[in-house]
């Protein structure tokens, strides 16, 4: 999975940079840290119960 991540969000990313502003376009990796920490707290939540 992170071949795929790394291969898909740098240049999603930067096509949303030409599309709008850069600040925008860092929404990208944030929205796929965020996913991956709430799947890694979930996962370790399920583990302890």
């Amino acid at each position: 999975m992170a071949i795929v991540g790394g291969a898909i969000v740098p240049p999603l990313t930067g096509w949303l940079a030409d599309q709008s502003a850069l600040r925008l376009s860092l929404a990208a990796p944030i929205v796929c840290y965020a996913v991956i920490a709430l799947f890694a707290w979930r996962t370790t939540r399920l583990s302890i119960a």
